[in-house]
């Protein structure tokens, strides 16, 4: 159930909610305080309200529990560009690229 409220927030970003995507990401969070994706859903929100700063806290702490997120990675990356800080984003975008490529990879037919 958790996850079906996290995937509900973007959906309501989209429509123009930011309230009830908050509050979706949240309760998700509340159902399952390890579900990475409600924290980047909430990261991408407070970016999307101007709120770089917490953005980045949020994100920083979805890489926490999943080192491989891709797209928490390349969000973060996005983050600290708008922030300036070039270096430190071009390389989460990039370790994100990796980390794309790796799942993609893993997802080829295997020819005997």
């Amino acid at each position: 159930m958790a996850i079906a409220h996290s995937s509900l927030g973007p959906v309501l970003m989209d429509l123009g909610k930011p309230k009830e995507a908050e509050a979706e990401f949240r309760e998700g969070l509340r159902l399952d305080p390890q579900l990475e994706p409600a924290l980047v859903g909430l990261g991408v929100l407070r970016t999307n309200q101007g709120d770089d700063q917490q953005a980045e806290k949020i994100l920083r702490q979805a890489i926490e529990r999943d080192p491989k997120d891709e797209k928490a990675r390349l969000n973060l990356g996005l983050v600290l560009a708008k922030q300036q800080k070039f270096g430190e984003g071009e390389a989460q975008v990039r370790q994100a690229k990796f980390f794309f490529a790796c799942v993609e990879v893993n997802r080829l037919p295997v020819l005997l």
